[in-house]
């Protein structure tokens, strides 16, 4: 995939930093984006503790 093609994911919680971690592996811009802090984190899990 080309570097031309960014991706906006709505959400910082485990399932969106693993979508984030796939999405920049096959070549794409992604950029992480929250409205309120999750309800619950486990650290380590995710962006939103970054």
């Amino acid at each position: 995939m080309s570097r031309d093609v960014s991706v906006l994911v709505c959400g910082i919680g485990e399932e969106a930093s693993a979508t984030a971690h796939a999405l920049f592996a096959e070549g794409y811009i992604v950029a992480l984006h929250r409205e309120m802090a999750p309800a619950m984190l486990r650290r380590r899990m995710s962006f939103a503790d970054a």
